[in-house]
């Protein structure tokens, strides 16, 4: 579980053992849809959230969106949600503030895991929440 507060968004992998191909990757136009889903802000400073789609059903991809910010062209939130045999999760991350030194660093995870194993017949909710103190 603890993989999952690890995410580089900016990697061609989300999680460092390659299960999860990011949107975010080089060919990730080969296995991902994106539709810009809303423009927000003002004309001299606009954010783009950005839906992406797999285009194939498969546990290596992910579904979700990211908001990029036209000054700096950079990924500011991210949230996508996955599955695997035995879980289905859903992150969100949120950058640090335009600026200041944590720019490019997440400030914030929040994990949302459901387990569940055929073989037990149990189900469980587990929050995770991860937030730097500044």
């Amino acid at each position: 579980m603890l993989e999952y507060f690890s995410v580089n968004i900016y990697s061609s992998s989300l999680l460092n053992d390659e299960r999860l191909l990011s949107p975010l990757a080089k060919n990730g136009q080969k296995y991902y849809k994106y539709q810009i889903d809303s423009v927000m802000g003002d004309p001299n400073n606009l954010d783009y959230r950005i839906r992406f789609i797999p285009r194939t059903k498969s546990d290596q991809l992910v579904g979700g969106y990211m908001i990029v910010s036209s000054n700096v062209w950079s990924v500011r939130e991210i949230r996508f949600s996955g599955r695997s045999e035995l879980i289905t999760f859903t992150c969100w991350i949120k950058m640090g503030e335009v600026g200041k030194k944590d720019e490019f660093l997440p400030i914030r995870y929040d994990v949302e895991a459901l387990l569940s194993s055929w073989a037990i017949r149990w189900t469980a909710i587990i929050p995770l929440r991860w937030t730097i103190n500044q």
